[in-house]
């Protein structure tokens, strides 16, 4: 489902309903879709009552929303839309991309409000950077100068090089070779999962282009199919 995984003893936690909680919404559900009996995806909601002038304005809170198919997940939006009584519904946790946006008419047929969520923090950069795939048509082969001051074993210059299948090893540099980018480990970490491109960090960040191309084709070969997004909580 493209989401982190959580020990059980997290997901009970999380699960866990507590009457004091709740204050006006009704007990947590769950909705589950199956197809041949396999179950395919699921919704944790709550549900809260609410009347205005003599008028039903029931709302429905979804805690989560995920599924492995989009037939799926179009069934567990259609079914969550058509709850009796109820005029509004809030899904959290979902991408900028989401095709539940796109099914319900783009940003100007529902509300939307974008927030950051995860961020992540390259800590073993070239174990990070190798164990992730690359979207790349030719072989990319990079020398990339990397300043981080908190990790002091990161910083430096790195080859950084991917193969045709999209594989990737990461070495130190030689001493010969040319520098095509210099980029703070934090331009890597808002890039690493796919979502923001290292060439959009140009003027916020201090990405610095040493040789022409080299930036747009580093990111590109980061760029995800998809938005990302933080859809499990921890």
């Amino acid at each position: 489902m493209g989401a982190v995984t959580r020990p059980d003893a997290f997901a009970g936690s999380w699960f866990r309903d507590v009457p004091k909680a709740r204050g006006s919404k009704e007990p947590r559900r769950l909705l589950l879709a199956r197809r041949d009996g396999v179950p395919t995806g699921y919704a944790v909601l709550r549900r809260e009552s609410r009347w205005e002038d003599e008028t039903p304005r029931s709302a429905v809170d979804v805690a989560e929303l995920g599924a492995t198919d989009h037939a799926s997940l179009l069934a567990l939006v259609r079914r969550l839309v058509d709850l009796d009584l109820t005029t509004k519904v809030t899904l959290w946790g979902r991408s900028v991309d989401d095709p539940v946006l796109w099914w319900s008419g783009g940003p100007r047929s529902v509300g939307v409000r974008a927030i950051d969520s995860l961020w992540l923090r390259l800590v073993d950069l070239p174990r990070a950077l190798t164990e992730r795939g690359y979207a790349v048509s030719a072989p990319l082969d990079l020398v990339l100068e990397v300043v981080d001051d908190l990790c002091p074993w990161n910083a430096g210059r790195w080859r950084f090089a991917v193969d045709g299948s999209g594989t990737a090893t990461c070495e130190r540099a030689a001493d010969g070779d040319e520098t095509d980018v210099v980029l703070p480990v934090a331009a890597l970490g808002a890039a690493y999962a796919g979502g923001r491109t290292v060439a959009a960090q140009v003027p916020t960040l201090g990405v610095r282009e040493l040789r022409a191309g080299a930036v747009g084709r580093l990111s590109r070969a980061m760029r995800a199919d998809t938005e990302p997004v933080g859809a499990i909580g921890f």
